[in-house]
């Protein structure tokens, strides 16, 4: 989880599309310094390789309405039967943790916007 956070808020696009991630890996190619942001991420385990790849295919599904919807079981079975994958339970789980996590992260993120808006 720990890995997935760290990677929702270093490749979320500003509102000019440049992600945090570019801007530290600017600020290391002009310095000669990585920021620890970069030298301290969490690596993502290699058993858990897969599990990011498919939460990565069934993020870029994901049904938008006023706001970015979880990614359903029905979306999650669906593209289980179309790739012929099949994830263990844990392994669903851990898809939707990782999307709730990725949904908090937006929702703060949308707030704060707001509360800026209204204070200027």
């Amino acid at each position: 989880m720990a890995f997935g956070r760290h990677s929702f808020v270093l490749d979320r696009p500003d509102d000019n599309g440049v992600t945090q991630r570019e801007q530290l890996q600017r600020v290391q190619q002009q310095t000669g310094v990585a920021p620890p942001e970069l030298v301290d991420e969490p690596r993502l385990p290699e058993l858990c390789q897969r599990l990011w790849e498919w939460f990565g295919e069934l993020a870029a599904t994901r049904q938008n309405g006023f706001a970015a919807n979880p990614i359903s079981f029905m979306e999650i079975d669906a593209w289980s039967r179309l790739t012929r994958t099949r994830p263990a339970l844990w392994e669903i789980k851990a898809i939707r943790a990782l999307d709730a996590e990725l949904l908090r992260l937006s929702h703060d993120e949308q707030k704060e916007k707001t509360k800026a808006k209204n204070v200027h």
